[in-house]
């Protein structure tokens, strides 16, 4: 279950003892406790460079020469509008980085 993915409508709050938990309940409100994952290093590959999100976060764009990002979800394609900086990201964005000096990018889960 994702951070704060909330449980089924027909999940029970409680056990049968009304006062635990039900264990999808538990994990439901244990989650937003939970430390974000670790920074990660993105190995930048030749330009136009793609990169998919495999978990909500920051993408962290610096240094190099960027000319463009562009962000995909779904069938849309925008524009970040901006050549540098912190992206932010659902799973499965595509971000597309445009580049002629190589950039270092960075992914920060939540």
């Amino acid at each position: 279950m994702a951070i704060g993915q909330v449980p089924a409508a027909n999940s029970p709050i409680v056990t049968g003892d009304g006062q635990t938990p039900s264990s999808a309940w538990y994990r439901f409100w244990a989650s937003f406790n939970s430390a974000p994952g670790a920074a990660q290093t993105v190995a930048v590959g030749a330009s136009p460079f793609s990169y998919t999100a495999n978990a909500n976060g920051v993408l962290i764009v610096s240094g190099g020469m960027v000319s463009a990002i562009a962000v995909t979800r779904g069938r849309v394609t925008v524009s970040a509008g901006v050549i540098a900086g912190a992206i932010p990201v659902s799973t499965g964005d595509l971000i597309k980085v445009t580049y002629s000096v190589l950039p270092t990018m960075t992914f920060l889960p939540n």
